[in-house]
């Protein structure tokens, strides 16, 4: 069995089966993978750009461009990540003070 380190130093993924991981902007991409595994990350991949394209969407841009750059670098992380934990943390804030400034920028927390 390789554990997971192992893994993705060799270009192996945690089911063993070889796939190539590259970031390009903030999506992750995965080649070289066939069968029910791609189609599954396929799904995962597509319900995230849906709910991106959401948060985009019904989000205040002049709020958010109006913000110190700290802030507005962390709501837009926000909007294309999704992870309310590490947008938290690059904006200085709580999570429950960044949630707060998410509400006000109007971002809906989209699952």
């Amino acid at each position: 069995m390789v554990s997971h380190s192992e893994g993705s130093q060799r270009g192996l993924g945690a089911s063993g089966v070889r796939c190539k991981w590259f970031l390009k902007g903030w999506r992750v991409r995965v080649i070289g993978i066939g069968g029910v595994v791609s189609r599954r990350i396929e799904g995962w991949l597509r319900l995230e750009e849906e709910a991106r394209e959401v948060r985009r969407k019904q989000a205040d841009w002049k709020f958010i461009e109006s913000q110190p750059p700290r802030l507005r670098i962390a709501l837009r992380l926000y909007v294309e990540a999704g992870d309310l934990f590490v947008a938290s943390r690059v904006a200085g804030l709580t999570v429950e003070e960044f949630n707060e400034l998410r509400k006000r920028a109007r971002i809906p927390n989209v699952c």
